[in-house]
């Protein structure tokens, strides 16, 4: 399967909104503990446990779907919803403790358009479906950050394939995030911070529904790209790989202090229908 070749907006976004280039920092993390210990400064088992914890990791995901959901608002003929789901695949000790998404829009030809209102609320709770021991759809390439193949309108839950990490039991429950942030950016995109899930021991999938409004015409060929980012406690990673921690390179240091987090981009084109 071909894919296109990433939009203007999408390089833009993407100097504006940067990320770890995660695989490097964990190999950094492992060679750097395997030549203090050579020398004999360095706790013996440091670069086994970076190592571990590392591999641990693997096929955490964090993604976007790959369509929005696009509808009609109210009577206008010129105001449409969009829906942009997301979904979390964590696989450490602790769930993500912290999410954020910013999404932003473009038109082609420079036709006008204006996001008029992000949801949910400031303030607000977003609840979003999670499951243990369910069946997902999730493909070998959404691993590299690419979006996922489930339809716009469907949880995780009511997907099919593999469930990542340990499945306790059968279940399903909700979710339930504090919306720390949720603005509208200068008219054209949308900021959104999410915090505090009800319940951090349990570790499952997560599918959130994201929304805003936009103001266009229905011959606007609009697009879209997304950036998203999940992260734990700074207190977990330290935990996990000990006073080591504190002797790691700079690039490692500000992964660890940022929360060591899974990031992903998402890029729609012409999301409006015609």
């Amino acid at each position: 399967m071909t894919t296109q070749p990433a939009s203007p907006l999408l390089r833009r976004f993407a100097r504006e909104h940067p990320v770890h280039d995660a695989r490097a920092i964990w190999d950094e993390a492992v060679e750097t503990a395997a030549r203090e210990r050579h020398r004999g400064i360095g706790d013996e088992s440091a670069g086994d446990t970076i190592a571990k914890l590392r591999n641990k990791l693997k096929g955490e995901v964090v993604a976007f779907h790959k369509r929005l959901g696009v509808a009609k608002e109210g009577d206008s003929g010129n105001r449409w919803r969009v829906q942009v789901p997301l979904t979390l695949f964590p696989k450490r000790d602790q769930g993500f403790t912290d999410v954020e998404c910013a999404i932003e829009f473009e038109a082609a030809g420079g036709a006008p358009f204006r996001v008029v209102d992000a949801l949910p609320y400031d303030k607000a709770d977003t609840l979003g479906e999670a499951s243990m021991g369910a069946e997902l759809d999730v493909e070998a390439n959404a691993k590299a950050g690419v979006p996922l193949a489930i339809p716009v309108g469907s949880t995780v839950a009511s997907a099919s394939a593999k469930v990542y990490g340990t499945a306790k039991a059968n279940f399903k429950y909700t979710v339930q995030r504090s919306t720390v942030t949720c603005e509208v950016t200068e008219g054209t995109g949308a900021l959104w911070r999410l915090e505090n899930p009800a319940r951090p021991e349990e570790l499952a999938v997560e599918s959130h529904q994201l929304a805003v409004i936009i103001e266009a015409a229905p011959e606007c060929v609009l697009g879209a790209v997304g950036f998203l980012k999940a992260k734990s406690e700074v207190q977990w990673l330290a935990s996990s790989v000990g006073r080591f921690f504190a002797n790691l390179g700079d690039a490692v240091k500000k992964f660890g202090s940022d929360g060591a987090p899974v990031e992903a981009y998402g890029e729609w084109r012409d999301i409006l229908p015609h």
